[in-house]
């Protein structure tokens, strides 16, 4: 009879033993498995802003493009770069910029919504990739991204007006804008919004010169 009793007591012993190993198994699973959850989101996040970084933007747009082209679906971008960051870091520090490029990305990700992709590109350019992008009852797509644009500008400027910078240093957004076409590559639908950007700029040289504004390098009303 003890002996019986002692041998369910070792069987009882090495089942616990067992069910212990198991459950540390299983908790050194789980914490390996959050370990490279962390590092790939740390390998596709910037690190100064907490959007996605350049690598998850490449990847994240081209699946999107090709969803996009198959389901026969919109997508609009809308680049938003700042104008002036080069002056804050000259003038002050780059702690001082980098408040400026967090302004920004806080943002643009009030405009974030389920599906949309917001990243920062390099340095002073953020992203905003909106898939499913369609116009409302009485506005085309096009007057849409161009109003959404607009807006996107007017609240980020509004809030970096609030981090106290000297007015003098003309600190804005500039906003750049693109649809998706048919047959569009990521890259050709970048351009495009690059461009939109680009014609910004020049829209925005002219009409500081034309209220007398005035710099020693032209080429400050670029940065």
């Amino acid at each position: 009879m003890a002996s019986c009793e002692k041998t369910s007591s070792d069987i009882e012993s090495r089942h616990r033993q067992a069910l212990r190993r198991i459950l540390e198994l299983v908790q050194e699973r789980n914490e390996l498995f959050e370990l490279v959850d962390d590092r790939h989101k740390k390998a596709y996040t910037d690190d100064l802003t907490g959007l996605a970084n350049r690598r998850a933007f490449d990847e994240k747009l081209s699946a999107l493009v090709e969803i996009a082209h198959q389901n026969q679906e919109p997508i609009a971008i809308i680049f938003v770069d700042i104008d002036g960051l080069k002056r804050v870091n000259d003038n002050f520090d780059h702690q001082e910029g980098n408040k400026v490029i967090r302004t920004a990305a806080e943002t643009l990700k009030l405009f974030e919504n389920d599906g949309d992709l917001a990243a920062r590109l390099h340095g002073d350019e953020l992203c905003l990739v909106m898939p499913g992008f369609r116009p409302i009852e009485g506005i085309s797509s096009d007057q849409l991204l161009e109003e959404t644009g607009s807006l996107v500008k007017y609240i980020t400027e509004a809030a970096i007006r609030k981090l106290g910078l000297p007015e003098d240093l003309y600190v804005g957004a500039g906003v750049g804008m693109a649809m998706l076409m048919p047959g569009d590559l990521p890259g050709d639908l970048m351009r495009r919004a690059d461009n939109s950007l680009l014609a910004y700029k020049a829209a925005r040289k002219d009409q500081l010169r034309s209220i007398g504004v005035v710099f020693q390098d032209e080429r400050l009303l670029d940065n």
